[in-house]
């Protein structure tokens, strides 16, 4: 098995690999075309992708998720963890993303995710 990365896991499945959905955050975060159309742009050997955590939120997600997907969390929040934790069901494979610069104010967001006691005990 392999993993198709977010954003391509939303649109991409095949029975050899688990697609990444996502990134999820808990409010609705608009604007996804038109910074796929702006930052998303390959490069050798890879892929720049700067697209920001534009998603439709994590009730879309949910409605969309497939068994074996994985969706990718993040944070914009203080307490978004603690509101994912309790809106995705906990049969769900979880990713936490904790690597995106892409919000604007990423680095006043940035220390939220090193704050242990955010994360319920599982």
């Amino acid at each position: 098995m392999f993993f198709i990365a977010a954003p391509f896991g939303n649109h991409l499945r095949f029975r050899s690999a688990i697609s990444v959905t996502g990134s999820w955050t808990r409010e609705p975060r608009p604007g996804v075309i038109k910074q796929i159309i702006k930052t998303l742009r390959p490069i050798q050997n890879g892929w720049v992708n700067k697209i920001g955590l534009r998603n439709p939120g994590i009730e879309c997600g949910l409605k969309k998720h497939k068994l074996n997907d994985v969706l990718s969390l993040a944070l914009v929040e203080s307490n978004d963890w603690e509101k994912l934790y309790e809106i995705v069901p906990k049969t769900y494979n979880v990713e936490i993303n904790i690597s995106c610069p892409n919000l604007l104010d990423w680095q006043e967001h940035f220390p939220l995710y090193n704050e242990i006691s955010l994360f319920p005990t599982l």
